[in-house]
């Protein structure tokens, strides 16, 4: 009989991850002097990069920005997998 099977590598404390630049436009009939970007519900903040304003035109801003998405396993009493990489006899 033939058995699904799912399996992801990654070493302990490491995370699988993309970079992508988040970017958009702003403005303001003073001007913008700063963007802040939250990537988390608003829980904090980062700012920017900010282009120069010209005349009466929206200013681009961007960001960096790599996800962090990690991969752990829990048992059936609810126990995820350590962090810090710990292995029983097995391996």
């Amino acid at each position: 009989m033939r058995r699904n099977r799912s399996s992801s590598r990654q070493a302990p404390n490491t995370s699988i991850a993309r970079s992508t630049t988040i970017w958009g436009w702003a403005w303001s009939f003073r001007g913008i002097t700063e963007v802040e970007v939250s990537v988390d519900g608003g829980a904090s903040y980062e700012r920017a990069a900010l282009d120069e304003r010209r005349d009466w035109a929206w200013q681009c801003y961007s960001q960096s920005w790599t996800p962090a998405k990690s991969v752990r396993a829990i048992d059936a009493t609810g126990a995820g997998q350590p962090q810090d990489g710990a292995r029983n006899a097995v391996g």
